[in-house]
């Protein structure tokens, strides 16, 4: 019977449509969910919504941001012509996701075969990363939709006017996502491969052309703003600390398994194919990044430029972090997606016989599947810092100290200085102090609290809050006072204290 039904499934002309609808509905319900900006969501935020259009062409100084120029620029567009709340701020990546839905089959089409593309998409559609970065205001969806837009113009490009549309868009998406050089690259070693093998002189002098262009626009992006990213040494030694740089020279057997353990993490994040940090469910992600090393072995006979591109992105990719310029993990790879989804998809619907190809996509899909449909009931709130400054505001009286726990410091500079509905007149907010080097220990929170001694009214809000840090501080509190009022919700607490 799954003989006859899979085959119907996979040609009926709703069933690609069926896939983008599911992935819309999910990226819709978690753009419409009423959640409060993350942490780096406000940093940008308040750096878009507090400097003009001039001052963002410069490098962003506050909060240690590193976003494309124009990614910021057309964030300040939106804004300025909309507001600055939350769905303004995630408008764009919302819009880029949609987009990105049936481009991406579209995309998947020109080089699988239909069972294969609607795997693909299926991925696609349920990865809870895309789903998530839907619905914040940061350039991860835009860098996708911006990797399948260069992808498709790429596999359409068979005359030099399709070469020069493609190096003119290429040019202006390099001021729009970081990551699409990466992208650029392998292109261009696909498009000299497939013009070298049929020795057309002119065309190679069109991507020769091409690739000059896109180096010009780079460099210009480079040296006026983007090398000053690659200087920030508090991002480098975050980025190190989570083990995201390749290593150059391989000393140890440790150092040599990075390469393979790096390929399988991605396909736990950005793919988002088993859960993260789970060593009971890696084998699914080894399995995952398995496929993807056979598809690429059969887009060699399929499809050999979109193999080099796809080769050549990573390469560069993994490149650019072996020099620590690039973390090759996490939200950072989401640009890849397409990258990796594509060969994967042809390697499992290459199978020959139905049930072990209905076993494997059985076990890849089990977690999206899962955690999409969770998700659905109930979006996931990892912090949140809006209820509790409502809470406040509800209950503030005249002469009233707030302070902020760490992590909330941003938070609170985005809602109470750019959102009317959260301002409380006359709070003066203190912040915490964190130091990355030493993290948070007792003797830094005594020492915040010497500010609110002798306060009859001291307001304490957490958001980013490990559970043991607020049990510390609330330790400490309650040996110097007495406490008057606690909220908590999902994602935070605001309590009252009365430190005389």
């Amino acid at each position: 019977m799954l003989q006859r039904v899979c085959p119907r499934v996979a040609d009926h002309p709703a069933t690609p449509w069926v896939l983008v609808v599911i992935g819309f509905c999910l990226r819709l319900r978690r753009y419409l969910q009423v959640r409060g900006v993350m942490h780096d969501e406000a940093l940008l935020a308040f750096n878009v919504l507090t400097k003009n259009a001039r001052q963002l062409l410069h490098p962003l100084a506050l909060g240690n941001q590193v976003s494309p120029v124009g990614f910021v620029l057309a964030q300040k567009a939106v804004t300025t012509l909309l507001g600055g709340g939350e769905w303004v701020l995630r408008l764009i990546p919302f819009l880029a996701a949609i987009a990105a839905l049936p481009l991406f089959f579209a995309l998947a089409r020109k080089i699988l075969p239909r069972p294969a593309a609607l795997l693909a998409l299926a991925w696609f559609a349920l990865a809870e990363p895309l789903v998530r970065y839907a619905a914040e205001g940061k350039q991860y969806s835009t860098d996708v939709l911006c990797t399948i837009v260069v992808l498709l113009l790429f596999l359409g490009a068979d005359g030099v006017a399709d070469v020069l549309i493609l190096a003119v868009t290429g040019a202006v998406l390099i001021w729009f996502s970081h990551p699409i050089v990466f992208v650029l690259g392998g292109i261009g070693l696909g498009l000299g491969f497939a013009h070298l093998r049929r020795k057309d002189r002119r065309a190679l002098a069109a991507d020769a052309a091409m690739i000059v262009l896109w180096l010009a626009s780079f460099a210009a992006n480079y040296f006026l703003i983007t090398r000053h990213y690659a200087q920030n040494h508090y991002l480098n030694q975050w980025w190190s600390e989570q083990n995201a740089f390749a290593p150059v020279l391989i000393r140890s057997a440790s150092q040599l398994l990075w390469y393979p353990k790096a390929l399988a993490g991605a396909f736990e994040y950005p793919v988002g194919l088993a859960p993260a940090l789970n060593p009971k469910a890696a084998w699914i992600a080894w399995v995952a990044a398995g496929g993807f090393l056979v598809g690429c072995g059969l887009l060699v006979f399929r499809a050999g430029r979109a193999l080099a591109t796809v080769a050549g992105a990573l390469l560069l990719c993994l490149l650019a972090s072996a020099l620590h310029k690039y973390p090759f993990s996490d939200r950072l790879l989401l640009f890849a997606m397409p990258l990796l989804v594509i060969p994967l998809a042809l390697a499992v619907g290459s199978i020959p016989r139905l049930a072990p190809r209905i076993a494997l996509v059985a076990i890849l899909f089990v977690y999206p599947v899962y955690l999409q449909a969770k998700y659905a009931l109930h979006p996931p709130v990892w912090y949140d810092l809006k209820p509790a400054l409502r809470y406040v505001q509800a209950h503030w009286h005249s002469g009233d100290a707030l302070y902020l726990h760490w992590g909330s410091d941003a938070l609170g500079h985005y809602y109470l200085s750019t959102q009317p509905r959260c301002a409380i007149a006359d709070a003066q907010p203190i912040t915490g102090v964190f130091e990355p080097e030493a993290g948070y220990r007792q003797a830094h929170y005594a020492q915040d609290l010497l500010s609110l001694a002798g306060r009859p009214r001291a307001w304490i809000v957490f958001s980013m809050d490990p559970h043991h840090e607020r049990a510390i501080f609330e330790q400490i509190l309650e040996n110097r006072g007495r406490r008057l009022d606690v909220y908590v919700y999902p994602g935070g607490a605001a309590e009252l204290y009365d430190l005389r």
